[in-house]
């Protein structure tokens, strides 16, 4: 039998990879789409401001600003349903 999450913890393992963030109403935005700006339209107090923006530089200038993506928790399972999951399927 198939293991039809692994697909889906593959896509998790990526993001981990990636040094992907949490912010409050991201559904996988990337590259230039993040910034300060956005961030702080997103997020539900200042604390969470603040923390997201220095998680969000700490890992930009790590390297990893190209390929990380912004997520919250549904945001990231929704990404991978609406555009990854979709895009498997269209391989088989």
């Amino acid at each position: 039998m198939a293991n039809n999450l692994k697909p889906f913890l593959d896509y998790l393992e990526e993001q981990v990879r990636n040094h992907s963030i949490y912010v409050w109403g991201a559904q996988g935005q990337q590259g230039s789409a993040i910034t300060e700006k956005w961030i702080k339209r997103r997020e539900t107090s200042d604390t969470n401001y603040q923390r997201a923006v220095a998680f969000w530089k700490k890992q930009c200038e790590a390297g990893y600003g190209d390929v990380l993506r912004a997520f919250d928790c549904s945001g990231l399972g929704m990404y991978y349903l609406q555009n990854v999951s979709h895009a498997l399927l269209l391989l088989y």
